[in-house]
């Protein structure tokens, strides 16, 4: 139990200034809290399962992984007479997971046991969670309109819950829902409200990807200084080793502000940049959405095959 407890431990550091510490911390026992993970399912021990789940989802997602977060929960899920918070928590994260590797549909079915199970339970900080990271993938799946019902009352939940990361947390991925339905002005307010929280509370990992929102979407908004700004302060926050995802993201996101301003060489050589690092996390749909800046900005030099290449790609 002492390798899961010292994760359930550190959540609260894994969100706040010491979240670089307590990452460090953590990963120099990742091979003991494995077995000790392995120990607690073979026990069925859902008590001290359970209470790593929240640190267990914030170091998986920032490491990328993502196959092994789904191997773990699954194990979790099928024990005998499991019980219903660990099962909500559990499938929720699952879907999360299943949505960063691109599995959709995957993603869909997890998030809808896990929010059916939240909704019966007392654990507004569990259910406001489900909801927020659910919202992306109804974007994804092209249903814009229930992302943001989801984003809307995963933040109501959130404040109900006297939580203030997690109402930081709903406010930025209602920023990122908004931006993808290209309602900038909207994604910005909301975006700006997260990052306050963020910087006030020390969490460096959500400051950097509300600054790649706010980034996103003042570049869409033409706003290119502004947008260089934040892009340029998230690159400078980002170890790479500790977060590849939200480094792609910067890179791809400057990538796309040169292009807009006229660059097409340096937006190239940053968009390859971005390609190539969500290529070796296996996350396929930032890879695409790259990929067609990357052509883009090929064509503008003037390299109408490679950027046919892409394209196709």
């Amino acid at each position: 139990r002492y390798y899961l407890a010292l994760w359930a431990k550190n959540e609260h550091s894994l969100k706040s200034v010491a979240q670089r510490e307590a990452l460090r911390e953590l990963l120099e026992e990742i091979d003991n809290f494995r077995a000790a993970w392995d120990w607690s399912l073979l026990r069925a021990d859902f008590e001290a399962l359970t209470s790593c789940l929240r640190a267990f989802l914030i170091v998986y997602d920032l490491r990328g992984w993502f196959a092994e977060g789904i191997e773990r929960l699954e194990g979790m899920i099928h024990l005998p007479q499991v019980q219903p918070a660990a099962l909500g928590m559990a499938s929720s994260m699952q879907g999360w997971f299943h949505f960063r590797r691109g599995q959709l549909q995957e993603a869909l079915e997890r998030f809808d046991t896990g929010l059916t199970v939240l909704r019966t339970l007392d654990d507004p900080k569990s259910l406001a969670e489900a909801l927020t990271l659910s919202g992306p993938l109804m974007t994804s799946l092209g249903e814009s309109e229930k992302a943001l019902q989801r984003a809307e009352e995963g933040l109501s939940v959130a404040r109900v819950s006297g939580d203030q990361w997690r109402v930081a947390h709903a406010l930025m991925m209602k920023g990122g829902i908004l931006a993808g339905w290209g309602k900038y002005e909207e994604a910005y307010a909301s975006s700006e409200e997260a990052l306050t929280l963020f910087r006030e509370r020390g969490d460096i990992r959500m400051t950097v990807v509300t600054l790649n929102t706010l980034g996103f979407a003042t570049r869409q908004l033409s706003r290119y200084a502004e947008a260089r700004q934040f892009l340029q302060e998230s690159l400078e926050l980002i170890i790479p080793a500790e977060d590849p995802w939200t480094l792609g993201t910067a890179y791809g996101n400057l990538g796309m502000v040169e292009l807009a301003q006229g660059n097409p060489s340096e937006a190239r050589s940053l968009l390859q940049t971005s390609v190539s690092l969500f290529s070796e996390l296996g996350m396929m749909e930032d890879v695409a959405f790259y990929l067609a800046y990357l052509g883009e900005a090929c064509a503008a030099m003037g390299a109408t095959k490679e950027a046919e290449g892409y394209w196709l790609d």
